[in-house]
């Protein structure tokens, strides 16, 4: 399944968690909004919902990461019955906040119809706070988003794969309950 792919990537490349100073982010009130959308399907994943070991020394970033996670939001369109309309919105106010709130882009990929961006943002101590994954091809529109906030350097212990692998089981558990709004 892509969405579980985009989804292991978006949250190993950032790992990250935080607030702005109470403040909602424009993500998290739009994430919000298409929770309840008919058409959309929402799934939000917390450190709690992963459960791997991360006991040993090769861990400690993984440690780190899922200490410091606040959330992953996904949104997608329904299999079975996409808003085409209300996918194109979504997608147009994701571009619209990224450019607002000054995100750095760090990869689009274009394939034919299909279109994935990497995007991420740091606050003023240099730590990523925000990471966005869009992933639009036709009939598909997904957002995930990942909220918190980390230093990359402590995030050192991801490339260890078996741990990688174990991350993935457990999130595509976490995701089987992706079959409409909460």
């Amino acid at each position: 399944m892509k969405i579980v792919r985009y989804t292991l990537i978006l949250a190993l490349a950032f790992a990250m968690a935080g607030t702005v100073l109470g403040q909602k982010s424009a993500l998290h009130k739009l994430s919000k909004k298409y929770a309840k959308m008919e058409g959309f399907t929402f799934k939000e994943i917390t450190s709690e919902d992963i459960d791997i070991d991360v006991s040993s020394d090769d861990a400690q970033g993984v440690k780190y990461a899922l200490d410091n996670l606040d959330y992953i939001r996904i949104i997608k369109t329904d299999d079975d019955n996409p808003d085409t309309e209300q996918s194109a919105i979504l997608v147009e106010k994701v571009n619209e906040i990224i450019k607002a709130e000054s995100f750095e882009r760090l990869i689009m990929v274009r394939d034919g119809s299909e279109q994935v961006g990497l995007y991420m943002k740091k606050n003023d101590s240099g730590n990523v706070t925000d990471g966005v994954l869009t992933i639009a091809e036709e009939g598909e529109t997904a957002l995930i988003y990942v909220k918190g906030e980390f230093d990359m350097s402590k995030v050192g212990g991801l490339n260890n794969l078996s741990y990688l692998q174990s991350l993935g089981q457990e999130t595509t558990g976490a995701m089987e309950g992706m079959d409409g709004p909460e």
